[in-house]
């Protein structure tokens, strides 16, 4: 509603360098995670941790099968290793080839099951791009580090049984994707907003995808008719003057009404003692103001 009511007619393109901040700060920390070292570290401190308790006869420790959690960690970074294999292009190979950017969602997930609650199978979004996709066109599928463990390699092989889709590498950034696709294809997320602000056209397959009002958003209802869909976006010359003035504006109007969270990156315990006591305040402060309101 605030964007149709707008009156702004043009503002400054949008520029992202970087992703958002929660997404560096968990890939940064999980690559870290998966390395040899340190899960031969974490490994090890774990068995020697349960074990010292077991023997001190701690409840905690009774109630945790310790070798299965062991090698948990190992399948873990075993999962990494399987999922490297199936890479099949990278971010400068990619800018040489006409493409679709397809960004996996993490399940289970809130983004996923809550805003796109009313489409979620994202195996079946591919099958119908795939289906309808010229034949000089590719469709590049990344998977997001934080879903690293959570799919059985079935899933990724039923995906590549697809000829014209590549695998990209998970530790790559999804914004430099984003930013040579011709086309974003999303179930929800944060790399169909980043293509939206930016102008490039995006397939939506849900209908509660706030971009959605956006004219080069092209939300499909009827998978019948995805083929005109796809056609109609590849026939245009995107982005245009007008795609990029629109999601500029869309930037504008939302970072204008949205709460602003001050310094606050991300989330800690309140118990932590080097939480930033400022943080809990504007916290506080945001929570009075919702109940007033």
């Amino acid at each position: 509603q605030l964007f149709e009511k707008s009156k702004i007619k043009k503002v400054k393109k949008v520029k992202l360098e970087l992703p958002v901040n929660a997404h560096l700060a968990s890939k940064k920390r999980l690559t870290r995670i998966l390395s040899f070292h340190n899960t031969l570290f974490r490994s090890v401190y774990f068995l020697l941790q349960h074990i010292y308790g077991r023997l001190k006869g701690n409840t905690k420790s009774k109630n945790i099968f310790i070798i299965r959690n062991f090698i948990g960690l190992w399948r873990y970074r075993n999962d990494f290793l399987k999922l490297k294999k199936f890479i099949s292009i990278n971010v400068e190979q990619a800018k040489n080839i006409n493409y679709i950017y397809f960004p996996l969602i993490t399940e289970p997930e809130v983004a996923l099951h809550g805003i796109s609650s009313d489409f979620f199978f994202q195996l079946s979004a591919l099958n119908i791009l795939s289906r309808d996709l010229p034949s000089n066109y590719r469709i590049i599928v990344k998977e997001p580090v934080l879903a690293i463990g959570r799919r059985p390699n079935q899933f990724y092989e039923q995906i590549l049984a697809l000829k014209n889709i590549l695998f990209a590498d998970p530790s790559e950034l999804g914004l430099d994707y984003v930013k040579n696709a011709k086309v974003v294809a999303c179930l929800t997320g944060t790399s169909m907003w980043e293509a939206a602000v930016l102008g490039i056209p995006v397939i939506s397959f849900s209908k509660n995808n706030i971009i959605n009002c956006l004219n080069h958003v092209y939300y499909i209802s009827n998978f019948h008719n995805s083929d005109k869909v796809i056609a109609q976006i590849l026939n245009k010359k995107y982005p245009t003057e007008k795609s990029k003035n629109d999601g500029a504006i869309f930037y504008k109007i939302y970072n204008d009404n949205a709460i602003d969270m001050k310094s606050i990156k991300e989330f800690h315990s309140w118990k932590e003692p080097s939480i930033n006591k400022n943080n809990v305040y504007i916290v506080h402060k945001l929570v009075e103001k919702f109940f007033k309101e």
